[in-house]
């Protein structure tokens, strides 16, 4: 027995190993990525538009919000608070 490190590929990442539940998903899209090919779907598009008038909306509602950005940028207040 050697203690030679196995696939790791020179990467010291790999040596603390990996998520099994990351590991699953990954194979689960590289399964659908191949089915999707040996189907022959076409990936259908519909462009995007932005609406101003939305992005407004948007804007002008972020002030009611002050306090809840305040705490999230404090380093005493962050998400354990």
């Amino acid at each position: 027995m050697t203690g030679k490190l196995r696939l790791t590929f020179g990467s010291t990442e790999l040596l603390s190993g990996f998520d099994f539940l990351v590991a699953v998903i990954g194979l689960f899209g590289i399964g659908e990525i191949l089915l999707t090919m040996e189907e022959g779907l076409p990936f259908k598009g519909k462009a995007a538009s932005i609406n101003p008038t939305v992005v407004w909306q948007t804007w002008k509602e972020l002030p009611r919000y002050w306090v809840t950005w305040l705490r999230s940028c404090s380093p005493l207040g962050g998400p354990e608070v």
